[in-house]
């Protein structure tokens, strides 16, 4: 199986990956939060990669084009001011920070880090790749304070995004309020967007719980039903690489198989 390509945005590594095969057409999308912890246990902060090119692979039965898979590398001590949906923070301040602390947070680089992945990173992505113009080919993925950055890239850039992936999202950055608040910043359902949550049950993911099911709620008052949206709880299940590795395949292919609808 071949390496990604490695390329660099600024001082941050961005690797890019496509299947080997002969299809000549344009790919979906799929880009990812903390890049260096998708491909190669070797390169992940924690010893286990998500794995990602194993799970692509797994769905070459589906008979559908494979998608280039772009992984971004989080920026250390600054990943959770970058991860953040700052425009969120920022209008309510006061309930921003949860149990991380208000200095991993200052100053608040969300936005900055949401353009460039637009204005940087897919680019490089499509120099490399013929990446399918249908937003719903293009997917944004990412676990814990990653999966607060895919729904505020959803948020942020509904024309782009038209899937947010989010596993054990962080919800226990902030409060209710603010998690309310940025269910109001993404785009209305009739947009045909679509977004997948989910949880474990130990760990710090057993406090996720709560939140999600308010989230949930908001949501639905919104409009958003299924199939558009699932939110799954996976028992026994914590929060780590490992776990996030084995639902992977479930995931990409909830998404490749709902484009069409």
């Amino acid at each position: 199986m071949t390496d990604p390509v490695r390329l660099l945005s600024g001082s941050r590594n961005v690797d890019i990956w496509l299947p080997e095969d002969d299809f000549d057409g344009s790919r979906p999308l799929l880009l990812m939060h903390d890049g260096q912890n998708i491909f190669k246990d070797e390169w992940a902060g924690f010893g286990h990669s998500w794995r990602v090119r194993e799970a692509v692979e797994s769905l070459r039965a589906l008979g559908r084009p494979l998608p280039v898979v772009v992984g971004v590398w989080n920026s250390g001590f600054t990943r959770a001011a970058e991860y953040v949906p700052q425009d969120v923070f920022e209008a309510n301040p006061s309930e921003a920070y949860g149990f991380l602390g208000e200095q991993q947070f200052a100053p608040l680089l969300g936005n900055a880090y949401q353009a460039e992945l637009i204005e940087r990173v897919i680019p490089m992505a499509k120099e490399l790749a013929d990446i399918s113009a249908d937003r719903r080919a293009v997917a944004v993925c990412g676990s814990s304070m990653g999966g607060l950055a895919s729904l505020y890239a959803l948020a942020q850039y509904p024309e782009t995004y038209g899937t947010a992936l989010s596993l054990s999202t962080h919800w226990m950055a902030s409060t209710s309020r603010n998690w309310r608040n940025l269910v109001a910043q993404l785009p209305t359902p009739d947009q045909g967007h679509r977004i997948w949550m989910d949880h474990g049950t130990d760990f710090i993911d057993a406090e996720y719980g709560p939140k999600q099911d308010i989230v949930n709620v908001e949501l639905a008052r919104a409009g958003w039903a299924w199939p558009q949206i699932e939110s799954r709880v996976y028992i026994g299940t914590g929060h780590s690489e490992n776990v996030w590795s084995q639902r992977l395949p479930e995931i990409l292919r909830w998404w490749l198989e709902g484009m069409e609808n």
